[in-house]
């Protein structure tokens, strides 16, 4: 196998990458030659279009719609929380984002809920990348949440504010979600049937059709010991 050859570059540990992303996390921190500010929540994040217009058609077009003359263009994300937004930037800069409760996000904000926000808004701006990882870390979540040694009604809880919300979007977008929220719930009332008469289990149920019958099939499965 001749150097250089596509085998040869596969094979290395991924160093320059490493690399990169560090370089592009030092640029994030410093705000150096910034030419675009998101604007959220009364803060102002400097970031590069550069990086960040390439892989998102909305902030493509909202950048585009700024005067040609200005040199720093403004993007404004009014309805998106501050946490999500930061970490969303970030995102474009280090290919990730953390999800472990900080003091920016509000007391008690379960990592399973800010991934399901984070996805929702990685659709919402055509984010495909980090719609993959925010369904990966979703679903990491969820597989915590079902262990037999987790508080089964805070775990429902948690599924509670957002299985909604997850069931009434797109259906094949969210595709990947509504699994770990239905097999979630459904290995929970195979532990304990009684479940099924607490306020969270009956809301989930009630806000979908769909999510009641995934619920039941995954809860099926999990009492019989089959795997989907």
């Amino acid at each position: 196998m001749k150097a250089g050859s596509s085998h040869d570059m596969h094979s290395r540990p991924d160093y320059t990458r490493d690399e990169l992303v560090q370089g592009f996390d030092r640029l994030l921190k410093s705000g150096q030659d910034a030419d675009m500010i998101v604007v959220c929540g009364g803060a102002k994040l400097k970031c590069h279009s550069a990086i960040i217009c390439p892989r998102s058609e909305f902030f493509l077009k909202e950048y585009l719609k700024n005067p040609r003359e200005s040199s720093i263009k403004t993007i404004e994300l009014r309805e998106d929380s501050l946490p999500i937004v930061r970490r969303l930037i970030r995102y474009f800069y280090v290919l990730d984002y953390d999800d472990i409760p900080g003091p920016d996000m509000p007391k008690g904000y379960p990592p399973v809920k800010f991934n399901a926000r984070m996805f929702a808004v990685a659709v919402k701006l055509d984010i495909s990348g980090l719609q993959k990882i925010a369904a990966s870390k979703f679903e990491d979540c969820c597989i915590r949440l079902a262990g037999p040694c987790r508080d089964a009604l805070r775990a429902l809880g948690d599924l509670a504010d957002i299985a909604g919300m997850i069931y009434t979007s797109n259906p094949q977008t969210y595709k990947e979600l509504k699994k770990s929220v239905a097999t979630t719930v459904g290995s929970h009332l195979a532990n304990d049937h009684r479940l099924l008469e607490t306020p969270d289990v009956k809301e989930m149920c009630l806000q979908s059709s769909d999510l009641a019958y995934d619920v039941m099939i995954e809860g099926i499965k999990a009492a019989t010991g089959k795997v989907s």
